[in-house]
């Protein structure tokens, strides 16, 4: 999923924006991967788990008019054409996602109010995740999207490809991924729990992102590497930034681990926005 997700944003970009630019709309798009963060705290006996391994966000801005629509992603490496979830934390995840119950951030970083994507979006909250299940075995490989409360175990096969879902999720595809209300940066208090949540992952995750940027060269080692480089394994616990070249905000830098209180709250995600021109 690493890898995916921090070489893929280049090749989105180059594809998209011809396609967007005949429309009149420009696009931008921001990737960060984190490992195995943040994690959640609900009624389960093994809780607390991992919310999910993968936002994908997609944001649409014409003048004042903001749409976005999102989905949590759980990465499962498919074995002979399908996924199989067992006991433990994995079925706690899978009880996450099927159920969407109220559950708690366990970092510090994030707000201690309670979420229940019920109360926001009733019969819509079971499009909020989807379990990734990836092929490796075939040419090229393939990533499978798959709604939760599919039969156990998910087939690989029958899911959308992540291709297919994020351009399905930009364009605000009923069952793919839940709308949420746009904000910049930080969420209102006010705000809707599952747009609230988005919102506070996005905003959390890069201003970690930032934070690692700004020590990057700092006595100890250079911890920053031009994201198109990337070509070995990505080391379990890293944190890295990448985003498609040309974009404004974040620097094209992949940034090392970063730590203080021993978490990692952010959560990988690849945020595309699409913004059409006045």
């Amino acid at each position: 999923m690493a890898q995916v997700v921090v070489n893929a944003p280049p090749g989105i970009a180059a594809a998209w924006r011809p396609l967007l630019a005949a429309h009149g709309c420009s696009f931008n798009v921001t990737s960060v991967f984190c490992h195995a963060s943040p994690q959640v705290s609900f009624a389960h006996p093994d809780a607390p788990v991992e919310l999910a391994d993968l936002l994908l966000v997609m944001d649409y801005h014409n003048g004042g008019i903001h749409a976005r629509q999102a989905a949590l992603v759980q990465a499962k490496l498919d074995h002979g054409g399908s996924v199989v979830i067992r006991g433990g934390k994995p079925a706690a995840q899978l009880h996450l996602m099927q159920k969407w119950p109220s559950f708690t951030f366990v970092p510090r970083a994030y707000d201690r109010r309670s979420r229940n994507f019920q109360s926001e979006l009733a019969q819509q909250a079971d499009a909020c995740g989807r379990y990734g299940c990836i092929d490796l075995a075939g040419a090229p490989p393939f990533w499978g999207q798959i709604a939760p409360k599919a039969p156990v175990p998910f087939q690989t096969a029958h899911g959308a490809s992540l291709g297919r879902f994020l351009a399905e999720l930009a364009d605000g595809a009923p069952s793919t991924g839940a709308p949420a209300v746009w904000y910049a940066g930080a969420p209102p208090a006010s705000a809707p729990d599952w747009s609230f949540t988005v919102a506070e992952l996005l905003d959390v995750t890069a201003m970690l992102a930032h934070r690692a940027m700004a020590r990057a060269g700092n006595a100890g080692g250079v911890r920053g590497v031009g994201a198109v480089t990337l070509r070995a394994p990505v080391p379990a616990g890293a944190f890295f930034l990448a985003h498609a070249p040309g974009d404004d905000g974040f620097p094209p830098r992949i940034s090392g681990p970063f730590g203080g209180d021993g978490e990692s709250p952010g959560i990988s995600f690849i945020h595309g926005v699409i913004e059409r021109g006045s």
